[in-house]
């Protein structure tokens, strides 16, 4: 489900935010709402499927390429093609991240979003007129940019997963999502 607002920015989505599946979803839930347009590669998607089974090993095969699946479908235009030629020349300090920013550059994102902040060091992507952001921390951001967008997106992603709204900055702070649990509840509190 897409709404009327306009996209914002496109932001490369690293497989350290897309596996969890609170945090990808309630990315997903703002990228539907306009915030942004989510961007990712097959390889970021490998990452993110061994991130997922790492987390429950019980995960069947058909459940993860459901999720992918799923995500492709909601997003047609977020895989990124075309990296694989960037990805040799890059250096960053862990060899293997070389392909999420030659994802970000074939993307022409605005911003990496990960949360793996130390090995995409801000004076290499600068170089490629991309930024780095924690997830929080944009979602933080978002929440005081766009909080009746931000507020949607939560009371769906409510909907969807059975988590009350009462109970979701609860939640969202048990995610790793602190700063945005502190912003959401005012939001959400208002919506109840």
């Amino acid at each position: 489900m897409r709404s009327s607002q306009v996209s914002g920015p496109v932001i490369l989505l690293d497989a350290c935010v897309l596996a969890p599946p609170t945090l990808r979803e309630v990315l997903f839930r703002c990228a539907a709402e306009g915030l942004f347009e989510p961007r990712w590669s097959t390889r970021i998607e490998e990452e993110w499927r061994a991130a997922a089974r790492k987390r429950d090993p019980d995960l069947p095969d058909p459940l993860l390429d459901a999720d992918r699946a799923q995500a492709r479908a909601r997003f047609p235009a977020a895989l990124v093609e075309g990296w694989e030629a960037l990805e040799g020349p890059l250096s960053l300090p862990d060899w293997n991240d070389r392909h999420v920013l030659a994802a970000a550059i074939a993307a022409k994102a605005e911003i990496l979003l990960t949360d793996n902040l130390r090995d995409f060091p801000k004076r290499i992507l600068a170089g490629h007129g991309i930024e780095r952001e924690a997830a929080d921390p944009f979602l933080w951001r978002l929440a005081g940019d766009a909080p009746d967008r931000i507020a949607t997106a939560l009371a769906f992603f409510s909907e969807i997963s059975g988590i009350s709204l009462d109970a979701l900055p609860a939640h969202l702070k048990r995610c790793r999502l602190p700063r945005f649990a502190k912003a959401a509840r005012p939001l959400l509190e208002a919506r109840a």
